[in-house]
C-alpha cells in the first residue's frame, strides 16, 4: 500500500539529524494529511518526540484539531512523490487541497 511506504519513509527521514534540526527551526502546529478516506497527522508540537508519535494514521475520533488540512487523492499522492506531478500544477488544477491556516 502506497500510504504504508509514505509512512514508513517518513519516518525513516525523521530520524535523521537534518530533519530533527529542521524541525526546530518548523512553525508549530499540526498538519492534518487526508488521502482518500485515510488521515495522517504531523504533529510539529513537540519536535523532540518520536517519529511514529510525530507522523501517525489516525482516526477521525483520535485527531486532535489540525491547523492545516491538505487533501489529496491516493494516486495523485503517489504523482507527487514520483515527481511526475508538480505540487503547484496540482494545487492550479485543484487536486491538491489546502484549508485551515495556511499562510
Amino acid at each position: 500500500d502506497s500510504l504504508d511506504s509514505l509512512l514508513a519513509t517518513l519516518h525513516a527521514r525523521l530520524q535523521s539529524a537534518d530533519a530533527r534540526s529542521m524541525l526546530h527551526a518548523a512553525p508549530r502546529g499540526r498538519i492534518r494529511l487526508q488521502v482518500d478516506d485515510e488521515a495522517f497527522v504531523l504533529d510539529l508540537t513537540q519536535p523532540d518526540a518520536a517519529a511514529e508519535r510525530i507522523a501517525r494514521r489516525v482516526a477521525d475520533a483520535e485527531e486532535p484539531r489540525a491547523d492545516v488540512t491538505i487533501s489529496i487523492s491516493g494516486p495523485d499522492l503517489s504523482l507527487l512523490m514520483q515527481r511526475r506531478l508538480s505540487p503547484f500544477a496540482a494545487l492550479m488544477q485543484r487536486r491538491l487541497k489546502l484549508s485551515g491556516g495556511v499562510k
